[in-house]
């Protein structure tokens, strides 16, 4: 039986590698992701293979688990592209300020909202996580990293004016 599993593994990637690579390149536009993308899908195949020799439509397995695979790596991306504060503002300012002993609250652009200042001292002077800063203003934890991207964004708008 073993040696059925490694066989179906070993063609069914084989028929299907040139469609899943242009797949996984059409869904994230980037063709350094494609290699980890497979690899991660070629794992999940074979560890889930015996409920894949006896899914009816594998080819479509393959493919709606690539789609699943491709939308979690550009989320984990859109996380990881945040903005460190120092590139939203101006950085030798911000150093020099802060080595003066200004707080945050202090050199942060005076257009700044209230309820932005506040939630960027949580970020950088509290250092909550995204998850506390979650439960405390009762929001998702990813309403929390979308809203510092947006506050980051102002920052170096306001900052450009």
């Amino acid at each position: 039986m073993v040696k059925n599993k490694n066989e179906f593994f070993l063609s069914t990637i084989r028929t299907h590698n040139t469609e899943l690579k242009y797949y996984a390149y059409r869904k994230t536009g980037n063709y350094d992701l494609v290699p980890d993308i497979l690899q991660e899908l070629f794992l999940l195949f074979y560890n889930k293979i015996d409920h894949v020799m006896v899914h009816p439509d594998p080819k479509g397995w393959l493919f709606k688990s690539l789609k699943h695979i491709c939308q979690k790596k550009l989320r984990q991306l859109m996380v990881r592209n945040e903005v460190p504060l120092e590139e939203a503002m101006d950085v030798s300012y911000y150093m020099q300020e802060t080595a003066a002993g200004n707080t945050l609250l202090e050199i942060l652009p005076a257009k700044l909202s209230e309820e932005e200042c506040r939630f960027l001292k949580m970020v950088y002077e509290e250092e909550l996580s995204h998850k506390e800063i979650a439960i405390r203003l009762g929001i998702k934890e990813d309403a929390s990293r979308q809203r510092l991207v947006r506050v980051k964004k102002r920052c170096r708008k306001l900052n450009k004016k």
